[in-house]
């Protein structure tokens, strides 16, 4: 259901309507996206028994990188120097993803 969301929001931004607010409404949504996503996969790790990478203040990569990419979204759509904020939060994105493929 995200995804279609994000791919609805991608092409009405390729039309030519509001791009960057597009941009940056979307990398929210893929930002919340992965945050539930690292919490669900969080959750299964305990229940799992399996010891899972958690920094010393309880969070996980992944959810680390996804409270960054919502973040981006959230400065990008303030005005904040859009364009970098959002190509910033695609690489935080790609790092998220290779770290969750461990």
């Amino acid at each position: 259901m995200v995804c279609i969301a994000i791919v609805a929001l991608a092409i009405v931004g390729l039309a030519g309507t509001y791009s960057l607010t597009m941009a940056a409404i979307a990398t929210i949504i893929a930002g919340a996206a992965m945050l539930l996503e690292g919490k669900t996969s969080g959750e299964a790790h305990l229940e799992s028994g399996q010891p899972s990478v958690v920094s010393q203040a309880g969070l996980s990569a992944d959810m680390l990188g996804a409270i960054a990419g919502i973040i981006l979204g959230i400065l990008a759509l303030m005005g904040v120097a859009p364009m970098t904020l959002v190509a910033v939060a695609v690489l935080v994105s790609a790092w998220h993803f290779c770290l969750a493929a461990r």
